[in-house]
């Protein structure tokens, strides 16, 4: 995250033809990346002030986003990354791409163990068969 972070701040920058319509489109994926990992959190029971709060043991969250995707905190941060990149500039995109591979395989271990500890995981896998973002991926 610090490196996509960082490289926005180094050349090359987007054409200037698309300067103006890459920051629209960055501030428009950027707040909905950052809405959507504020909703994530709530859902798991706190506020980012509070996140994590402790969840009862056995409790699978099934509310707010993670009705339609299993890692909407990831999804979100992807957003939100790839709203800096269009803002930014190319460079990002790579470490945007790295994260991205970075969180679904992180997303497949966690997976691993979630159906290990809740049993009913894998009906609300095969029920919310998107990974990050709700309605897309």
């Amino acid at each position: 995250m610090a490196a996509a972070i960082g490289l926005g701040f180094l050349p090359p920058e987007w054409p200037d033809s698309l300067d103006r319509p890459l920051d629209w489109a960055g501030a428009a994926c950027a707040i909905l990346g950052a809405n959507l990992v504020y909703l994530a959190a709530r859902a798991l029971g706190g506020s980012l002030s509070t996140f994590p709060r402790p969840r009862q043991q056995g409790e699978l969250v099934v509310r707010g986003p993670y009705r339609w995707a299993r890692h909407p905190i990831y999804g979100g941060g992807i957003l939100f990354f790839l709203g800096w990149a269009l803002y930014s500039g190319p460079l990002v995109l790579l470490a945007v791409a790295a994260l991205a591979v970075l969180w679904l395989g992180k997303s497949r271990l966690e997976e691993r163990l979630l159906a290990e500890r809740y049993p009913d995981y894998e009906a609300y896998r095969r029920e919310t068969p998107r990974r990050f973002v709700p309605f897309i991926a």
